[in-house]
């Protein structure tokens, strides 16, 4: 009996290993026809047959024209199904919730978002948030839809489904986000902290597809990031690697939310370099004034804004080289709010990255804005859906 099981086991499993074969050969292609997915794959054609049956019934594919004939039948070519297969990706940050519906291709087909202001309660963003989807979802039908993804800022317990703390968020506490969409949308909801998220979105739809060490720095209000391993997002033990916005940077800094001082996020991130701005300026009375004002102020000339930008590209730069030296990785991604600062915070920040790493560790190193703008957060988000999709669970 138990030969039995695990034949008919190991059947399943191969059958799934052969279907992703088959999805992911459809998604990175346009269109292709059933002769290239038997000679890419190196499947038989009565299992492409089978497999391909299946997906239609799914929806999940369709067909797209014919190749052209050199002699006989033209072959049918076939095609990821954008029409019926979508994805709402919602990216909660420090100042804005922004949600999207998004096709299996990655266009953003709606977008939509709001303001969130720090000592917002948790269940007045929740209702933001929920609005955002409906709204994103009204031309939509559910059947549609294969699920929400979802970038949260700070800690969560992946198996509860809940999101524990967010230091930029000082009132979204032990909020039960999952079970709060699943039951509102009756879909099924993925979470990830939302620099991972952009990430997972630079490795879908950005200039990291093919390559398998990377690391995703997110400058904005606050600053974190995402490390992606041998192609693998990585979350470490307690879903909390890529804090680099907690690296301490000077030993007797500023008091930082996450109850620690000193921290990166106290010289770097937007709201520091806000803060230190209005502080140096004695403009403190200056409350919407943004870190966004700051730079345009130091591209302007004023001395103030640049010496404040440039030290904090240098904290920046001091931090990355950390991460830098552990993991080696090809490819530094910058993107964020921030991550449009252009030379006046990003030089001094390569600089500090090439002075504070190690030479080994430099050796073909590339540091590349992101491509994806801001859509990276609400595209990583919707990735979380297709990875159950298109990924083997393990």
């Amino acid at each position: 009996m138990n030969i039995i099981k695990n034949t008919m086991g190991s059947h399943r499993l191969m059958n799934r290993i052969n279907t992703l074969k088959i999805l992911n050969l459809l998604r990175e292609n346009i269109s292709i026809s059933r002769i290239e997915l038997s000679r890419m794959t190196k499947l038989d054609a009565k299992t492409i047959t089978n497999i391909v049956r299946v997906l239609f019934k799914q929806d999940l594919i369709e067909e797209k024209g014919f190749n052209e004939s050199s002699g006989g039948r033209p072959s049918e070519k076939l095609s990821i199904k954008t029409s019926s297969n979508f994805c709402i990706g919602v990216d909660l940050g420090a100042t804005h919730v922004t949600c999207a519906m998004v096709d299996m291709r990655g266009s953003v087909l709606y977008k939509d978002e709001c303001e969130v202001s720090l000592n917002e309660s948790k269940e007045s963003v929740i209702k933001k948030i929920i609005f955002l989807i409906e709204k994103c979802s009204r031309n939509t039908k559910k059947k549609y839809i294969r699920g929400i993804g979802m970038g949260l800022p700070g800690l969560f317990d992946r198996k509860k489904g809940v999101s524990v703390h967010a230091a930029n968020l000082p009132k979204w506490k032990n909020v039960p986000v999952r079970n709060i969409l699943s039951n509102k949308f009756d879909l099924p909801v993925y979470f990830e902290d939302c620099s991972r998220v952009m990430a997972l979105g630079e490795m879908w739809y950005g200039k990291c597809k093919n390559i398998k060490d990377f690391i995703f720095l997110d400058i904005g209000y606050g600053i974190g990031c995402g490390i992606v391993n041998n192609s693998e997002l990585q979350s470490g033990a307690t879903n909390s690697i890529g804090e680099i916005g907690h690296i301490k940077v000077e030993l007797n800094g500023k008091p930082c939310g996450c109850g620690s001082s000193g921290c990166l996020e106290t010289v770097s991130s937007g709201m520091a370099i806000a803060r230190e701005y209005k502080r140096r300026s004695g403009l403190n009375g200056l409350s919407r004034l943004t870190a966004k004002d700051v730079l345009t102020r130091a591209y302007s000339g004023d001395a103030t804004a640049k010496r404040i930008v440039s030290e904090s590209g240098k904290y920046l730069g001091l931090a990355i080289s950390h991460i830098i030296n552990i993991l080696n990785p090809d490819i530094v991604v910058v993107g964020g709010k921030l991550s449009k600062s252009g030379s006046v915070l990003l030089k001094p920040m390569k600089d500090a990255v090439e002075k504070y790493s190690y030479s080994g560790s430099l050796k073909g190193l590339k540091i590349v804005n992101s491509e994806l703008g801001d859509d990276a957060g609400v595209l990583g988000a919707s990735a979380l859906v297709l990875r159950n999709i298109f990924e083997l669970e393990v």
